[in-house]
């Protein structure tokens, strides 16, 4: 099958604001870790330093930024207390696991814990956030508190763990008088670069941080100056550097979202390109779903000392029911999915606030999109497509249709549906099987998101390797989820511990089997 070739199109941008609360600072130990091993290296405590309380950002003020005062921690009153429900354990020296909320968080070292969204020292934040969220999710709760000491981070966890608000929030909180980009956001996708922006400006709405987004090539702003944050895709922003368009010399954050996606793409020169115009001692906080070679190649490149490192431990995803399904006819079974008393597709009216029930469908091919949704149409069902030919203006459109219900089906390819964030999903159809195992987790991550029960249903291929295959046994049965017989009956070419640690140390020859062992306990 064709793969979608995916690339950057449009440039949109957006100015918002926020009021600072005050900056503290607190750094604490910092350990090296390799091969999850803490090394012998001296303990070092960062040069305090103390903030001054400041009501708006004047854009006509300047601060001189240096490699010195790069990196400014602030102390949030968080703690290193661990809740009576929460389990910890040294599992061996420089590893850390803790069990939170039934959920395994492997670490490198102890970190500050953020329990509250109240307990942030900026109060307009902590009020933006308590209106759509209740409480910190599993990994912003032990991530917010180290990159708001300024730390370096890697960050491994599954898709809908709130991994953006992980670093938008200490962001926010660190920004100082400059007219400047302070802080720059690599994201692989178009989509994904506008909801982080949309997601920023929320957060600093009625003040007067800027926050832009940088993709495609229809038009620049005139001028950068002022921006705060940037939020960028890597070709579009390495023409503006390039020509001097934007001046990255006050960066103080370098943020790699959807890290894994980034190689995935082929971004991994790009990445090494922008990273040379920011300040030496720049902060680094990298994040991925997934693990491979590569990305090891990219840690080791970015992050080659001291880091907190961070890992959610499961990726089997529990909490969404895995279907996997032999079919003859895919169009039919998909419609009888579609029309069973299990989803709900009624519009929203005065008289109820219920929403109609959201199902994205996954295609591999951007000609499949097309096709399945004038079948669907055809059989009455109200659906929309997202794929790379479509405008920029098309697939915005779509997907806030999808959002407000009036598409309650979305169908997608892969690349264009990367990362995009819409809550309450409650199904995902794998129409075409992916060919890789962390792609599968990807997909069916978009329902289940935030701890709430999904479902996902993945029409089988048996052209499919044994690799995927085996994978694909192993997410089911350590997900509690049945496995079906055809997939029990399938004759298993290698042991799957071995393939694992094939996938970890062989995908490529550059990685040396020292390197990759470890980097996540």
């Amino acid at each position: 099958m064709d793969s979608e070739s995916y690339r950057e199109e449009d440039h949109t941008q957006s100015v918002s604001g926020v009021n600072k609360g005050k900056n503290l600072n607190d750094a604490g130990k910092r350990l090296l870790w390799a091969s999850g091993i803490s090394l012998d290296k001296p303990i070092r405590k960062e040069k305090e330093a103390g903030f001054k309380k400041k009501d708006t950002i004047n854009t006509k003020d300047k601060i001189a930024l240096s490699t010195q005062n790069m990196v400014k921690p602030i102390n949030a009153p968080v703690s290193n207390k661990i809740a009576s429900d929460v389990q910890k354990s040294v599992k061996m020296p420089g590893v850390i696991e803790i069990v939170d909320q039934a959920n395994r968080v492997k670490m490198n070292e102890d970190v500050k814990i953020l329990e509250s969204f109240r307990d942030l020292s900026s109060k307009s934040l902590s009020k933006a956030l308590e209106k759509d969220y209740a409480h910190p999710t599993i990994i912003q709760k032990y991530c917010i508190p180290s990159i708001s000491e300024g730390r370096n981070l890697l960050c491994r966890a599954p898709t809908g763990m709130g991994k953006t608000m992980c670093f938008l929030i200490p962001i926010i909180e660190r920004l100082e008088r400059c007219n400047k980009p302070q802080a720059c956001i690599i994201s692989p996708t178009r989509e994904l670069c506008e909801q982080i922006r949309v997601e920023a400006s929320r957060l600093v709405e009625n003040t007067n941080i800027r926050v832009v987004s940088i993709y495609g090539k229809k038009y620049d702003l005139p001028s950068y100056y002022g921006v705060d944050i940037v939020v960028a895709t890597p070709g579009r922003l390495i023409d503006l550097l390039q020509r001097k368009k934007i001046d990255f010399s006050g960066i103080r954050t370098l943020v790699f979202d959807e890290a894994d996606k980034l190689l995935d793409m082929g971004f991994e020169v790009s990445t090494r390109e922008i990273h040379g115009y920011v300040p030496q001692g720049v902060q680094i906080c990298l994040f991925s779903a997934t693990y491979s070679a590569k990305l090891t190649r990219m840690i080791n490149y970015f992050l080659p000392g001291d880091k907190v490192s961070i890992e959610m431990v499961s990726e089997t995803l529990r909490n969404i029911k895995q279907e996997i399904v032999e079919v003859g006819n895919k169009d039919e079974r998909l419609v009888k999915i579609l029309s069973s008393s299990d989803i709900n597709f009624e519009k929203t009216s005065w008289r109820t606030d219920a929403r109609p029930d959201k199902v994205l469908v996954f295609v591999e091919r951007k000609a499949s999109c097309a096709e399945l949704e004038k079948y669907l149409k055809r059989r009455g069902f109200e659906c929309v497509s997202l794929h790379g030919d479509k405008e920029q203006v098309e697939r915005n459109a779509a997907l806030q249709g999808f959002r407000d219900g009036r598409y309650p089906i979305l169908i997608a390819t892969s690349i264009a549906a990367r990362g995009i964030d819409v809550k309450d999903i409650k199904l995902v159809i794998n129409y075409d099987i992916p060919k890789d195992i962390k792609e599968y987790i990807h997909r069916i991550g978009r329902t289940g998101r935030e701890g709430k029960a999904g479902k996902s249903i993945s029409f089988y291929d048996r052209s499919v390797s044994n690799e995927f295959r085996n994978a694909l046994i192993e997410i089911l049965k350590e997900s509690g989820n049945e496995i079906p017989r055809f997939l029990e009956g399938a004759s298993r070419s290698e042991d799957f511990d071995a393939m694992i640690n094939r996938l970890k140390v062989s995908a490529d020859k550059e990685v040396s089997e020292d390197e990759t062992i470890g980097l996540w306990g």
